[in-house]
C-alpha cells in the first residue's frame, strides 16, 4: 500500500494538532484508513462510519500501520491518532465516495453501509461531519505521485430530535 493510497492533511487550521485530536485502538473487525471517517464505540474503540448523533473522527494513520499494530512487535503506540470533528481544521483526504459532483458551500456526512468510513454528499436528516469551502477537490502531487483529494472544513453538527 502507498502512502497515497490513503491520505489526510489538515491544509489549514490549528498550530496544534494536540489539542483537537484523542488516540484509541480500532476495534476488532475494523479497517481503520488514514483520512477515514470513524468514531468511538461504547468500548473506546474506533470504528468506521458515525453512527447519528455520535461525534466523528478523521484517522490520521492507518490502523495496520507500524506504530499502531502491536502484531509484528514493533513497539506499538497507543493507537490510531484522530483529529475530533470539532476541530478547526480544513483537511485533505482521499477517503471520499467517488460519484457526486463535490461544490463549495456543499455539506457532508460520513458514508454508510459499504461507504463506512468515507465522506460522502449530505442527505436529509443525517449529521453534517464538514462543509466545502472554496475548493472543493485538489489533484495533489507528493514525490512525482499525483491523487485526488476532497477538501473541506471539519463542522460537525448533529441532527437534533
Amino acid at each position: 500500500m502507498a502512502f497515497y493510497d490513503h491520505y489526510i492533511n489538515p491544509e489549514r487550521g490549528a498550530l496544534d494538532s494536540d489539542q483537537y485530536s484523542e488516540t484509541a485502538q480500532p476495534a476488532t473487525g475494523q479497517t481503520i484508513y488514514a483520512g477515514g471517517v470513524i468514531s468511538v464505540d461504547t468500548s473506546g474503540e474506533y470504528i468506521n462510519g458515525v453512527p447519528a448523533g455520535k461525534m466523528p473522527y478523521f484517522a490520521m494513520d492507518n490502523g495496520d500501520d507500524p506504530d499502531v499494530d502491536d502484531t509484528n512487535n514493533y513497539f506499538a503506540t497507543a493507537g490510531v491518532l484522530a483529529l475530533a470533528g470539532v476541530a478547526p481544521y480544513q483537511i485533505a483526504t482521499t477517503e471520499y465516495v467517488d460519484g457526486p459532483s463535490y461544490v463549495p458551500g456543499m455539506l457532508l456526512m460520513a458514508g454508510t453501509v459499504g461507504d463506512a468510513g468515507k465522506i460522502t454528499e449530505r442527505t436529509a436528516g443525517n449529521d453534517v461531519i464538514g462543509v466545502i469551502g472554496v475548493t472543493a477537490e485538489i489533484e495533489k502531487r507528493i514525490a512525482n505521485v499525483t491523487f485526488d483529494t476532497l477538501v473541506f472544513w471539519l463542522c460537525w453538527r448533529p441532527v437534533l430530535s
